[in-house]
C-alpha cells in the first residue's frame, strides 16, 4: 500500500490519535507494527492481450526503420570491427583472457563469456551480419521487457506499450555499434527490472 493511500491513511489515525491523547507508548507500538504485503497484481487478460498486439503491432510497422539502421549504417571509427578481432582471438586462444592479442581490451570477462554463449556453444560465425543480427535481437527483447515491467507495475497496457516503442526508439544508438557491451547492459537492466516486477 502506497504511504499516501486512503489504506494507510485509516491505519495511522488511529496511531496518530493515541499520541495527541498521551499514551505514546500504545502509539509507538502501534506505528511500529509492519504493514500487510501489498497483493501481488494480477493481469487481466484483456490487459495482457492489448500490451501483447499493440506492442508487436509497432514492432512490425518499425521492422524497416529497424533493419536500415542496423543494417545500412557503419560507423568510420569501426569499434564493431575491433569488437569482432577480440572476440575471434578469444576463442582462438581457448578462451584465455589478458594475453597477446587480447591485452588492450577494456572488457571484463562477462562479455567474452556472453560472446563464448553465441560463438563457441551456439557455433554462430564471428562476422559482421551475425552481430548485428543479435544486436538487434537485444535491442528489441530490451524494449520489450521494459514494456512488461511497466505492465506489471501499472497494469496499463496502453502505457506499457508506448513505453515499449519509446524504449525501442530511444535506444537506436546500439545501431552505431553493433557488438558493443551497451547493448547488453541494456538487456540486462530489462531483465533485471522485468524479473523485479513479478515480485510480490
Amino acid at each position: 500500500i502506497p504511504l499516501y493511500s486512503r489504506e494507510n491513511w485509516q491505519r495511522m489515525r488511529v496511531p496518530i490519535a493515541l499520541c495527541l491523547e498521551g499514551d505514546p507508548s500504545v502509539a509507538s507500538t502501534a506505528l511500529l507494527r509492519p504493514a500487510d504485503p501489498p497483493a501481488a497484481r494480477r493481469l487481466r487478460p484483456i490487459d495482457l492481450l492489448l500490451f501483447l498486439a499493440a506492442t508487436l503491432l509497432a514492432f512490425w510497422q518499425l521492422r524497416d526503420y529497424a533493419w536500415d539502421k542496423m543494417f545500412l549504417r557503419y560507423a568510420l571509427y569501426d569499434d564493431e570491427g575491433a569488437l569482432l578481432i577480440f572476440a575471434k582471438a578469444f576463442l582462438a586462444l581457448g578462451g584465455r583472457l589478458y594475453q597477446t592479442d587480447l591485452e588492450i581490451v577494456g572488457y571484463g570477462p562477462f562479455y567474452f563469456l556472453y560472446k563464448w554463449l553465441w560463438h563457441g556453444l551456439l557455433a554462430l560465425p564471428i562476422d559482421h551480419d551475425t552481430t548485428r543480427l543479435v544486436t538487434l535481437g537485444e535491442w528489441l527483447v530490451a524494449s520489450f521487457l521494459l514494456g512488461w515491467f511497466l505492465l506489471r507495475a501499472t497494469g496499463s497496457a496502453v502505457l506499457a506499450a508506448f513505453l515499449a516503442v519509446e524504449v525501442f526508439l530511444a535506444n537506436a544508438a546500439v545501431a552505431n555499434e553493433p557488438s558493443h557491451p551497451q547493448s547488453l547492459l541494456t538487456l540486462l537492466v530489462a531483465l533485471a527490472l522485468a524479473a523485479a516486477a513479478h515480485l510480490p
